[in-house]
């Protein structure tokens, strides 16, 4: 039976303490595909923090930004981007830092200058700085805030950690974005192989026949789960033997 795998990327696909590992993971992912199969990374990283990983990037689909965007490469397929004009509106009466994520750039406002320097660097120089969410002329698929964990209709919470909460529109996430990719590609929720070690993942999770949480994956993660494994390399070759 064809199947399509939808796996998260960072802790399930990739550890950047084990790219002997990661190699044989993208390895296998070549296998599977051959096999006239389908594999789909579910990641919460704008796409242009995944190409660097991924030797055949063009040719491979993604769901980036924790659902805001589905795409074959950084050709965009589907997207649920937030609401610039209310966006505008909340950061600027309150006064928030952000980090904004588009399709191939990162936007801040970010008042110190350190951070500001830390965060380029994170991002590879993909960056703008900007002073206002007017000046971002494509699309945002998901905002970053500062010591801000408030609530807004308009989003959603996807991760909160580190002083930052992230949020994408409302209504967006992995899991709403594998339907659309399940009925894109032509496979049924049973068909379906999801893969994850994150709370974001447990959407995912959700519309998959089967799933699987990383041993590192927090309980909850654990408790949705059909099983637990150690090895995403594992689930790969476990199919198709």
């Amino acid at each position: 039976m064809k199947k399509l795998f939808a796996c998260d990327f960072d802790g399930t696909l990739f550890n950047k303490n084990d790219m002997r590992h990661f190699k044989s993971v993208t390895d296998e992912i070549n296998i599977i595909q051959s096999k006239v199969n389908a594999v789909v990374v579910a990641s919460g990283r704008p796409l242009h923090l995944l190409k660097p990983h991924f030797e055949n990037f063009d040719n491979m689909f993604f769901i980036s930004n924790d659902g805001g965007v589905f795409s074959r490469g950084f050709d965009i397929l589907f997207k649920q981007p937030i609401d610039k004009s209310k966006l505008k509106e909340i950061t600027e009466k309150e006064r928030i830092d952000f980090i904004a994520y588009g399709q191939c750039i990162t936007y801040i406002k970010v008042s110190n200058l350190g951070k500001r320097m830390e965060l380029d660097k994170f991002f590879n120089s993909h960056t703008v700085n900007v002073d206002s969410v007017d000046e971002i002329s494509e699309d945002i698929y998901k905002i970053s805030f500062f010591e801000c964990q408030k609530e807004y209709e308009f989003l959603d919470k996807c991760w909160n950690s580190y002083g930052l909460t992230e949020y994408v529109a409302k209504g967006a996430t992995k899991g709403s974005c594998l339907s659309i990719v399940q009925k894109a590609l032509g496979f049924s929720s049973e068909c379906t192989v999801a893969i994850g070690d994150g709370i974001n993942d447990i959407s995912m999770m959700e519309k998959a026949g089967t799933s699987y949480a990383m041993v590192s994956a927090p309980p909850k993660v654990k408790g949705v789960a059909d099983m637990v494994v150690d090895d995403i390399i594992k689930v790969f070759r476990g199919d198709f033997k």
